[in-house]
């Protein structure tokens, strides 16, 4: 063995920083930390980003792999390593550099080594270690291009989870709609993917799939699927397709995502139900809490619906949970229990789109200088944010859209190993069936504001070097913009058919309660013939969805177009079977004064964007917001809640654009099938409580209705509703 003692100084050098290399070398001595899977450059980065801490490391150009070591080592032994690199950064590499290192072993045989100055500038920090930035326009890489969604094997309907295989850049895909996972070659984009699990048909035998949602892959190739209906992990072999049946890993309430750590095949399950994450220990059950589990808060104990995991095994032996209704990432260490305390790492301020904060964080992952990537949600942003940050910066995104440039909710994020940027950029749509919903995503604008069929496209960003990004995400408004009151709003009654006496009573009582205020139009109902409606569903079903696409129809198209100059005006949606209170209970002949002082509060107009005139079964907490309308008797009082019905609403047109994407994020319960009750889901799990116009008014009695109007069920009962 060749070898050498020498004494490693540091000394400040003025100039810059001085960076060596002599190849087929290694240093032998107290390792700092190796890291996996990471380039020469990577491995300079750590080093010189340690702030002095470290100033020596060993790389492995074979499989990948450094080695660090702490500056102060007094004495350091030279081996020699074919296919490696020592590299140096200190005073001591000018003279490894510019000098012959002379190793002798104990037969006296001599070779000698001479170094190669690789750097002597400080811009190598710049150069090699500023954060990587990334194209803004996104090319399509699988599914079609047009935005047609199918179940032929280069089309997709409705993907969730993804995984990257680097060794033969392949990703593999959780194809949700179509109860299947897709193999595909990323070295060709656009082509035929390969059936690897399911495509059998809707169920929860072992060779089918519900809804697969979360897929990882063990260190033997071994698949995990979670099912998020189904309530299972399934586990394949590496060699599976279509024919093969899993085996059941365990029960798990809601599955969303998942993730394996390919060192111990410790597979990580997230339970949106739970507000948990489950272990799978080397890939096998039983399943063992790891985080939260402690009921659903926001305590550093607890988790709220959460969608997201990562176990980052290559850097930091931590786990990162993207905890989605507290809009924030939790770390914990590893090894961590149901009595772990994490800490918050991103987020945690807040729903917002500030710097600071996030809203409804789908995933997150991590590379080699600690920074997260985090999948923001409903900001349509992915966020990069440094170690020990307070604020992320958005790399990718930040304006709502389907443009090559925008996201449409973005949900999972992943690097390539040319560290290219995979996402899906996409929004929830529904196809009911009798018993089950599954859940499936389109980009085209153009069938999303008609509430048609669904496409499916997935975004790859190229990563190159560009001037600073600049953020254009949405601001939350402090303060109230200077906007002039609006005049006769815009009404739309929601009816089969415009000449019926159900559209006419409708339009009647909404002219007694509001004489002259509203421009009321007819809407015509989503026929139940219609292609968007499951053919297979019960009528009841049907009713159910033909009202959901009315509603979407509504506000992401129609009220957009009747307030293009002025995001901020009102506009209702009335069911046609809507009565109301008799305002006399109030001392007020009707209810338009105090409606339109209602609709002018700042909270209301510039930030919630949406009430209730009328709803069903509210609940309201201790800390329920009251708004109180004063007149000369009596008082009419709202307060802040959530509940079911949606017979009367008014909503802005800033908020009708994007409300049905929010709300269609928080995934409902399998039973969960019609509008109200996904209204009521979001919610709950985004904490976003909406006001109710005089929630002091109930009746009839004996009803759940509150608020102003009310469902006349004694006289009518909803054909659509």
């Amino acid at each position: 063995m060749f070898c050498i003692f020498f004494v490693l100084l540091v000394f400040s050098t003025g100039g810059g920083i001085f960076i060596s290399k002599i190849d087929n070398n290694i240093l032998i001595g107290n390792i700092s930390e190796s890291l996996w899977n990471v380039t020469q450059n990577q491995c300079i980065c750590e080093m010189i980003q340690s702030n002095g801490i470290i100033s020596t490391l060993n790389y492995f150009a074979t499989n990948q792999t450094c080695q660090l070591f702490y500056t102060n080592d007094s004495s350091i032994i030279i081996e020699s390593n074919v296919n490696s690199s020592l590299i140096f950064m200190n005073q001591s590499a000018i003279f490894i550099a510019q000098n012959q290192i002379t190793s002798t072993t104990a037969s006296t045989t001599t070779t000698t080594t001479t170094g190669e100055l690789l750097i002597i500038s400080q811009v190598i920090g710049k150069r090699l270690c500023s954060q990587p930035t990334w194209s803004q326009t996104a090319t399509t890489i699988f599914g079609s291009p047009a935005g047609i969604n199918g179940s032929t094997l280069s089309l997709l309907y409705g993907p969730i989870g993804m995984y990257y295989d680097d060794t033969n850049n392949m990703l593999i895909v959780a194809d949700t709609g179509n109860q299947r996972i897709l193999q595909f070659s990323l070295n060709n984009p656009l082509s035929v993917a390969t059936v690897i699990a399911g495509s059998n048909g809707y169920g929860c035998s072992m060779n089918q799939f519900e809804a697969p949602d979360g897929i990882g892959v063990d260190s033997s190739g071994q698949l995990y699927v979670t099912d998020y209906f189904c309530g299972q992990v399934v586990r394949f072999p590496s060699n599976s397709n279509s024919t093969t049946s899993g085996t059941l890993l365990g029960s798990v309430a809601l599955p969303t995502l998942v993730s394996v750590n390919r060192l111990t095949n410790d597979t990580y399950v997230v339970s949106n139900n739970d507000s948990a994450v489950y272990k799978f220990v080397g890939g096998n059950g039983p399943a063992v809490l790891v985080a939260g589990g402690n009921g659903n808060g926001n305590a550093l104990n607890q988790l709220s619906y959460p969608v997201g995991v990562y176990y980052d095994y290559l850097y930091t032996n931590s786990l990162y949970v993207a905890d989605t209704s507290n809009n924030r990432i939790m770390k914990y260490p590893s090894g961590s229990t149901i009595g772990t305390y994490g800490i918050v790492v991103a987020g945690g301020n807040g729903p917002g789109s500030e710097a600071n904060q996030l809203n409804n964080p789908r995933s997150v992952l991590v590379d080699s200088s600690g920074a997260l990537y985090i999948a923001d949600g409903i900001n349509n942003r992915i966020q990069r944010w440094l170690q020990n940050a307070t604020n992320g910066t958005t790399i990718v995104g930040g304006t709502l859209g389907t443009a090559a440039n925008q996201l449409y909710f973005p949900e999972t994020v992943l690097f390539d190993k040319y560290n290219n940027l995979l996402t899906t950029s996409c929004i929830y749509h529904l196809k009911f069936n009798e018993m089950s919903v599954t859940q499936s995503k389109r980009t085209s604008i153009k069938l999303f504001l008609v509430g048609l069929s669904i496409t499916i496209i997935y975004l790859l960003f190229n990563r190159k070097t560009m001037p600073s990004i600049i953020n254009t995400a949405p601001k939350i408004l402090n303060t109230a913009p200077t906007i002039h009151s609006q005049s006769k709003p815009k009404a739309f009654i929601i009816t089969a058919n415009c000449s019926s006496i159900r559209f006419n009573s409708t339009k009647q009582n909404i002219e007694r309660a509001f004489p002259n205020f509203f421009n009321i139009s007819c809407f015509l109902a989503i026929s139940l013939n219609d292609s968007r409606v499951d053919a297979s569903s019960a009528v009841l079903f049907k009713k159910w969805m033909s009202n959901l696409l009315a509603f979407v129809d509504l506000w992401t198209y129609e009220i957009p177009k009747y307030s293009e100059n002025n995001e901020y005006e009102w506009s209702f949606v009335f069911e046609d079977d809507v009565n109301f209170c008799d305002p006399s209970l109030v001392s007020l002949k009707n209810f338009i004064k105090p409606l339109k002082e209602f609709m002018e509060r700042p909270q209301l107009k510039f930030q919630d964007g949406f009430f209730y005139l009328g709803i069903c079964g509210p609940e309201y907490n201790n800390q329920s917001q009251i708004i109180i309308s004063e007149n000369t008797n009596n008082n009419l009082i709202s307060r802040k809640g959530y509940g079911f019905c949606l017979h009367a609403t008014g909503i802005t047109a800033k908020r009708s654009k994007i409300f049905w994407g929010e709300i269609s994020s928080y995934r409902p319960n399998a039973n969960d099938k019609s509008l109200d009750y996904q209204l009521r889901e979001y919610s709950i799990k985004s904490k976003k409580h909406f006001y109710t116009f005089g929630t002091n008014f109930h009746y009839p009695p004996g009803t759940g209705h509150f608020g102003v109007a009310f469902q006349d069920r004694g006289k009518f009962w909803s054909s659509i509703s």
